[in-house]
């Protein structure tokens, strides 16, 4: 669902599982589909009549979508995505670790008709980036919750931090480096995708609801971008990029530094796009590269 004007959504961090938010924060919000899933159940019975007997609510979970422009404030939800944080004097890091262990907790309020939806004790099991020219960077998380409510005439008593002008990513913030060479001019468009791949089906007896939402199978990392370069250059490149095992990728987008230890391509393609152009697609996996962890994500503290 596209937001409008009316709509202000809000995400905070969980002391534990147990312990609801104390500070929030603003996103910068394009669509938020988070929402409530049911289950029904039926009886199998056999009845004589091709009409199904009266099922029950079996279970229901708290899954979807909130896609925002990227901005520094909203990358404290990578602690809700498998990422541990430090800080010194000069800026932040969030590393990719091997487990996920935050609850976060989301609000969209919509201020025309103070309808207030909550939902509570969730994780982030997706992440993708999306990075286009002549825009802002987009960002879309995917989430998983516990529980949720919605209330209609509400106040919105949360005064959430973040929601600053100056801090949204566009393009032209955006250089990005192969193997320690900029490709930043004859890249068109990049994505990169983090899947957790969280068991959400830990349901209990007398529950319709979720117990928990935890790590069920190894994080998958993809990126893929698309390049446009002159004939005359497509033979040099695509032996520069067919012959590397893995490459480490730096992306700088704005004060944001994502790094990959080591991309290994799976696919290499060009088809024509033009007269005297060459478009180059690659598709590659993320992986460790025995010294660093495989993604690493930086900004200032300023």
């Amino acid at each position: 669902m596209r937001l409008g004007n009316n709509v202000i959504a809000m995400f905070g961090k969980r002391a534990s599982k147990e312990v609801a938010p104390a500070t929030w924060v603003r996103m910068w919000a394009r669509n938020f589909t988070l929402k409530p899933n049911y289950e029904k159940a039926k009886d199998e019975a056999l009845t004589g009549s091709r009409i199904d007997e009266p099922g029950f609510i079996s279970g229901v979970a708290y899954t979807g979508e909130i896609s925002e422009t990227l901005n520094k404030s909203s990358l404290a939800l990578l602690e809700a995505s498998g990422f541990t944080r430090t800080a010194d004097a000069t800026k932040v890091t969030y590393k990719l670790a091997n487990d996920v262990t935050n609850w976060f907790d989301f609000i969209k309020f919509h201020s025309d008709n103070k309808l207030k939806e909550k939902f509570e004790k969730c994780r982030i099991n997706s992440i993708n980036f999306d990075i286009v020219n002549k825009a802002f960077i987009g960002i879309t998380w995917g989430i998983e919750g516990l529980s949720g409510s919605r209330t209609l005439n509400s106040t919105l008593t949360e005064n959430p931090t973040g929601y600053v002008l100056a801090e949204r990513i566009k393009s032209l913030d955006t250089t990005i480096k192969f193997n320690g060479v900029s490709k930043s001019a004859t890249i068109k468009s990049m994505g990169l995708s983090i899947n957790n791949n969280l068991d959400g089906d830990n349901y209990g007896f007398g529950s319709i609801h979720r117990q928990d939402i935890d790590v069920s199978d190894s994080v998958g990392i993809e990126v893929d971008a698309t390049f446009v370069f002159d004939v005359s250059e497509y033979d040099a490149q695509l032996v520069n990029l067919e012959n590397y095992t893995s490459v480490p990728i730096e992306i700088a987008l704005g004060a944001i530094i994502v790094k990959l230890a080591a991309v290994k391509l799976s696919d290499v393609s060009a088809p024509v796009s033009g007269k005297g152009k060459i478009e180059l697609s690659i598709k590659g996996t993320v992986h460790n590269n025995g010294a660093t962890e495989a993604v690493i994500i930086e900004h200032p503290l300023a």
